[in-house]
């Protein structure tokens, strides 16, 4: 976690004028919450700028939070706090770049583009998409990849990588976009020099490649931090992926248990080098495993050469449930939600507010085109069958929803569709809601067929 200051020595910065500006009360309870992670001291109006500074750098997260790219579009990496995802939560998704060659012609780049531009999958209410555009100076001509990243540039807003050991073909590409804070890639023993010089002029974030020798990355990232940049992304390689992950994990055991600053950076991974073939459709599947590996292993960047939905999809998803926060479920509004067309005579069905069983049933009842309402109802953001369980699913709160979100009005009937794994509460909610209970199928994807033979039918005899 961040440095562990007492909450009496944050306090004492304070100007204890308890305003109440903050949104806390007090400056005690203000001084309590900036040292639980809760909130930023920066938030405080009243603290002189040295102060905030001072504090800022003290409470910093062990891994260096990183930016690439500017405006809405920029992404953040690192910033992390903790080892285990149980200990508090990971808090910068890993961002997944499209890696594009300038070798490739002006066709084959804008195909990937539009792959690239394309992926974007709704998932649990949120909208999955990928986040940057690595361009490799594959043909180290300078020129070559001036150009191919002038034509990037023009035809994306993902924020970009450039990628070159070659200082000269990194300058290249910095003369047209090095306003925009891309990720230089990527200084080594060789041209940490001028790299690092660059990387200075451009105010952009550098990466440091030190294949498997975590001693000679951390004498690199010290000459580096000397020489004036401090923003880097550190690049372990990856000839053996199990290296690679053994890297990765003392990287991060070092900033957060340790706190040694030269190991708080975040990583970056390029999957399809284990593969160590001509990539094809196989080795697609096989960089998603790799990615999938690296992504639960600390990588904060992954480049990918594949970009076919089919493969990015399982990173997505992944990275989408490694990066929400393991103590608080995901959950959605609870309400009376209309699907379709609805009127008078359409059922109501239920289920409950943890977003992945809601989508879930919605998404079916979507396409099963369904006319209906569903009851969505605050169990805190847990399924069904763990909401009974836990009692947070019970009769009295089933009644409470039909009553707040006023399902008599929508409907003449008095019938409720309850999933079929809530069917042994089915009696209970009929006592207290006065209300029909149909027990419905377990599996929502079988909704569709279940609203026509049992509800539509019955209504119509």
């Amino acid at each position: 976690m961040s440095a562990k200051l007492s909450p009496m020595q944050i306090y004492a910065v304070l100007p204890k004028k308890n305003c109440g500006e903050c949104g806390v009360p007090t400056c005690l309870a203000f001084a309590f919450k900036v040292s639980t992670g809760e909130i930023k001291i920066e938030i405080c109006p009243y603290i002189t700028e040295e102060t905030k500074t001072k504090m800022a750098a003290l409470v910093a997260p062990p891994v260096k939070l990183i930016t690439i790219g500017v405006g809405e579009n920029a992404v953040k990496i690192g910033g992390e706090e903790v080892v285990h995802r149980h200990e508090k939560k990971f808090n910068n998704e890993t961002a997944l770049a499209i890696e594009i060659s300038d070798l490739m012609n002006a066709e084959q780049i804008t195909k990937r583009l539009e792959q690239a531009n394309s992926i974007k999958v709704v998932r649990m209410g949120q909208t999955l998409n990928l986040n940057l555009v690595a361009v490799r100076g594959a043909s180290a001509n300078v020129q070559k990849f001036a150009e191919t990243v002038k034509f990037v540039k023009e035809k994306t807003t993902f924020p970009l990588i450039l990628c070159s050991f070659d200082p000269n073909v990194i300058e290249a590409g910095l003369n047209v976009v090095g306003t925009d804070r891309p990720l230089i890639y990527a200084a080594d023993e060789n041209n940490w020099g001028k790299m690092a010089e660059l990387a200075k002029r451009y105010n952009c974030p550098l990466t440091v490649y030190s294949p498997h020798n975590l001693e000679k990355m951390f004498s690199l990232i010290q000459q580096i931090n000397a020489a004036g940049v401090s923003d880097l992304v550190l690049d372990v390689g990856l000839d053996s992926i199990m290296d690679a992950i053994n890297d990765l994990t003392i990287l991060r055991r070092l900033a957060v248990k340790k706190r040694f600053k030269s190991a708080g950076h975040p990583t970056i991974a390029f999957p399809a080098l284990s593969v160590g073939k001509p990539f094809d459709v196989e080795s697609g599947y096989w960089e998603a495993a790799v990615g999938s590996i690296l992504l639960l292993k600390y990588a904060s960047i992954l480049v990918l050469r594949g970009a076919e939905i089919w493969e990015i999809l399982s990173l997505l998803t992944l990275r989408q449930n490694i990066f929400t926060d393991p103590q608080k479920p995901v959950r959605v509004e609870p309400g009376l939600i209309a699907f379709g067309q609805p009127d008078e005579n359409s059922p109501i069905l239920m289920t409950t507010n943890f977003a992945l069983t809601y989508y879930t049933v919605a998404g079916d009842i979507e396409s099963a085109k369904t006319n209906c309402y569903l009851l969505v109802v605050d169990t805190e953001g847990l399924s069904v069958i763990t909401s009974i369980a836990g009692e947070k699913l019970t009769a009295e709160k089933v009644a409470d929803a039909l009553k707040k979100f006023e399902a008599e009005k929508k409907v003449k009937h008095r019938q409720l569709v309850i999933p079929g794994t809530a069917a042994k509460i089915s009696g209970k909610i009929e006592d207290s809601t006065g209300w029909k209970v149909l027990v419905g199928p377990k599996d929502s994807g079988e909704i569709g067929a279940f609203v026509k033979d049992k509800w539509e039918q019955k209504q119509a005899s």
